[in-house]
C-alpha cells in the first residue's frame, strides 16, 4: 500500500509540475500573438509557441488522467487491505471459539511434523505423511 500512496503522490507532483509548464508556455504564447501581430516575430517562431503551449495542455491532461488513475488504484488497494483486516479478525475470532477434543485420553509421546511443514494424506497403497505418536493412557 506504501507504494501504491508514493506513486500516487509522485503523479501529483507531476501534475504541478507539468501544470507549471502550462502556465509558462501560455504566457509565452499569448506574448507571441502579440508579437506576430505586430510583425515583430516570423510565423516560424509564432508558430513553435503553439506548438509548445498545445503540447503542454496535452502533458497536463495526461498527468491529470495518471492522478486519477493511481488514486483509484490506491483507494481499491485500500478497500483489499479493510477487507484482509475483517477476514483476519474474523478468522481470529473463530479460532478463539473453537475446541478440539479428542474422543481417547493420552499424550503425544513423539511429533515429526512442525507448523509449517508439508504433510499428504495416505491414497489407496500409498502412505500419508507421519503426524504423531499417541501414548493411550487409561486414566
Amino acid at each position: 500500500m506504501e507504494a501504491a500512496g508514493a506513486s500516487y503522490k509522485a503523479a501529483q507532483s507531476d501534475l504541478i509540475s507539468q501544470q507549471a509548464n502550462l502556465e509558462k508556455a501560455k504566457l509565452d504564447y499569448d506574448r507571441g500573438q502579440g508579437l506576430f501581430k505586430d510583425g515583430l516575430i516570423p510565423k516560424q517562431d509564432f508558430d513553435q509557441r503553439k506548438t509548445t503551449y498545445d503540447g503542454a495542455m496535452a502533458a497536463v491532461e495526461s498527468a491529470r488522467a495518471r492522478v486519477l488513475s493511481l488514486k483509484a488504484q490506491l483507494d481499491q488497494t485500500r478497500s483489499q487491505v479493510n477487507q484482509g483486516r475483517a477476514v483476519g479478525m474474523r478468522l481470529k475470532d473463530v479460532l478463539q471459539k473453537t475446541t478440539y477434543t479428542s474422543p481417547i485420553n493420552g499424550i503425544v509421546s513423539y511429533l515429526p511434523e512442525r507448523v509449517g511443514d508439508y504433510v499428504v494424506p495416505g491414497i489407496q497403497n500409498s502412505n500419508g505423511s507421519f503426524l504423531m505418536t499417541l501414548r493411550i493412557c487409561r486414566w
